[in-house]
């Protein structure tokens, strides 16, 4: 609220005795023309208004006694807007009582001007800008946005920050989605858009680190190229790419792996397949062949992630990604009489078991003619991740037609990913400590296959929205809070720790990169079968109190997760080192809306069915114990 409002009133007769909160409304329909009151309970009663029309706060007060009490209540007044403008600006702060001399403690609120270093200046101009945007990316009234309005209570999310930083961006406003979901206000987010900064440090992490100068000693140039022609860029690939490249290792790296990590492969079971994706389409009758190959060797020519190899260097025990100027491009013809079994015979083709499988960027494309034109496209997981999958096919599209967008390059933040991986490890090691893991009882003997279940919970989505603009929360925590509260209760413990799914893109630039972006995080379970898995996740560890309101929980959660932003690249294979433990936790939660990439309309192709996609559903149930997907 703009300003605070106080009204004293002499009054012989006050019947309220309690200190209600109401909002202030006109009513066209009558006018109050007398008003009968009964003897006062109370002498003083206090009334606060919030006026939303006129965005103040009044708080009232009657006084049925003497000029002297009326002294002492308007001292009431003073004080109680101290102490509202103080809770407003330091949430976080102590809050003391007077001492037994009447003195106050040097936590009490004294009135104060505010100093200009309390907040950044927000430039009018991106303010002006802000309000009409946020009002149609959210679908709500321009009014109804203000400067200091909170963008949880708007019904901002996590997710949607992600976009509204891309529609941001291309205004001109250069915000990060870490920086919108902290910011919590318009006035916040024009504060934190400073775009030169923000590219500034995606570009830092361009800088040639220590790990990667090894890498370059210990891969030889010459051994990459792809010919005499080609130059190379080598680079230490993320740990997301790492936990999946060590899927399709040979014998030979497979036991530097055991001593290095003293964990199994699943190399030999795999056969070097178990992160490699196909994705069939059916193409349109009027697109033409000739064409669309030509925009797919465009955006491998574009696209640096489509030409990237891995190499696996034995002496750093390390996964180099290396991008190559010379292009790879690999396209295939076949003509059969059925397309069933056409994916996953191209992919068994592909031999990926090999050892030197991946020392060529593991992109394959193939036409293949039955009863109409299909196209199968083989990627290696290394080189997406869900998000940037259907952004790779718009951008195909796109140069389709001769227009290919302008991208970041997945290559130009690897080594801030890597860097920040580091970083990260030191701020969860000191989160976690003091935690103590819980995993669910398992039986000697289980079934190979995975048990999928789903229940539609039957609460109407208003009264989540309502929840969470009350309270300026999210609906993902409340959602987390509820997944707590299920392991409290099997697990018979106040504290509990799940993997929860991130996206990885809270950095400006980063949401419209192509490539695994997705954070990375080993995700060890107590059984040996399950080892040496890795999925998309960080740590959360909740407390409940015993005491503690549903609310109180749901919002403890929501500010675990603001300060865990900038803390999402991270392994979590070193976090468990660091803490001495073999697991942190064997249950995994997701929660995204439920969208799919569909092209039905498309005039390029429609999505046939993924033959690999049932048994993918089955990996992850196995690798991760139980998942939550929500």
């Amino acid at each position: 609220m703009k300003k605070y409002q106080q009204t004293i009133t002499n009054a012989s007769n006050t019947s309220n005795p309690v200190h209600p909160l109401r909002r202030y409304t006109r009513y066209d329909v009558w006018i109050a023309c007398h008003t009968l009151l009964t003897s006062p309970q109370f002498p003083v009663v206090f009334e606060i208004v919030v006026n939303t029309a006129n965005d103040t706060i009044e708080l009232r007060s009657a006084v049925a006694v003497n000029e002297e009490v009326t002294k002492t209540v308007r001292q009431l007044v003073d004080d109680f807007e101290s102490c509202v403008t103080y809770l407003s600006e330091s949430p976080e702060a102590d809050l003391s009582l007077p001492d037994a001399s009447g003195q106050l403690t040097s936590g009490w609120p004294v009135r104060q001007p505010r100093t200009q270093e309390a907040e950044e200046p927000a430039d009018p101009e991106i303010v002006r800008v802000l309000l009409p945007e946020l009002s149609a990316f959210l679908r709500i009234p321009v009014d109804s946005v203000r400067e200091g309005s909170s963008l949880l209570s708007l019904g901002l999310d996590s997710l949607k920050a992600i976009t509204l930083s891309h529609r941001l961006r291309e205004r001109g406003i250069s915000v990060s989605p870490m920086d919108i979901i902290r910011a919590g206000s318009v006035r916040g987010i024009a504060s934190a858009s400073v775009a030169e900064k923000q590219q500034k440090n995606i570009s830092q992490g361009g800088s040639i680190s220590e790990l990667d100068q090894l890498l370059r000693k210990d891969i030889p140039v010459e051994a990459v190229r792809l010919g005499k022609e080609d130059r190379v860029e080598i680079t230490a690939a993320t740990a997301l790419q790492a936990g999946m490249l060590s899927q399709v290792t040979s014998m030979r790296i497979h036991r530097v792996n055991r001593v290095l990590t003293g964990l199994p492969s699943q190399t030999v079971a795999s056969s070097g397949q178990l992160y490699v994706h196909s994705f069939t389409f059916k193409l349109q009758p009027q697109c033409r062949i000739e064409l669309l190959n030509e925009a797919w060797r465009t955006s491998v020519g574009n696209l640096d992630i489509l030409r990237t190899s891995f190499h696996f260097s034995v002496e750093l025990g390390r996964w180099a990604q290396v991008v190559h100027s010379a292009l790879d491009f690999k396209w295939s013809t076949e003509e059969r009489e059925s397309i069933d079994n056409a994916a996953k015979e191209f992919i068994t083709g592909l031999g990926f078991g090999a050892e030197d499988a991946l020392h060529h960027p593991p992109v394959h494309l193939r036409h293949v003619s039955s009863g109409g034109d299909y196209l199968i496209v083989v990627l290696h997981h290394a080189l997406y991740d869900g998000i940037s999958l259907p952004m790779l096919f718009d951008y195909v599209k796109a140069a389709y037609t001769g227009n290919p967008p302008s991208t970041v390059q997945f290559h130009t933040i690897s080594r801030w990913i890597t860097s920040l991986e580091t970083q990260a490890t030191g701020y969860w090691g000191t989160r976690l400590k003091g935690v103590h893991p819980w995993a669910f009882p398992r039986e000697i003997s289980s079934p190979a296959n995975a048990w999928r279940a789903s229940k539609v919970v039957n609460l109407p989505k208003g009264v989540i929205d309502r929840f969470c603009r009350r309270y300026e929360v999210s609906a993902q925590s409340i959602a987390q809070a509820s997944w707590a509260k299920v392991l409290a209760i099997c697990s018979k413990r106040l504290d509990v720790v799940y993997g929860q799914v991130v996206s990885g893109r809270t950095v400006a630039g980063t949401e419209k990169v192509i490539g695994p972006v997705f954070v990375s995080i080993r995700f060890a379970c107590r059984r040996p079968v399950y080892l040496n898995k890795w999925q998309n996740t960080i740590p959360c560890w909740v407390t409940i109190g015993e005491r503690q309101t549903s609310k109180d929980l749901v919002r403890s959660v929501h500010k675990l997760n603001l300060e865990a932003l900038p803390w999402h690249h991270a392994s979590l294979r070193l976090i468990q080192r660091a803490l001495n433990t073999t697991s942190l936790c064997d249950t995994l939660f997701l929660f995204q809306p439920n969208t799919q990439y569909e092209a039905e309309q498309d005039p390029l192709w429609t999505v046939a069915s993924r033959p690999d996609e049932k048994e993918s559903k089955s990996q992850v149930g196995l690798h991760h114990g139980l998942g939550v997907h929500l």
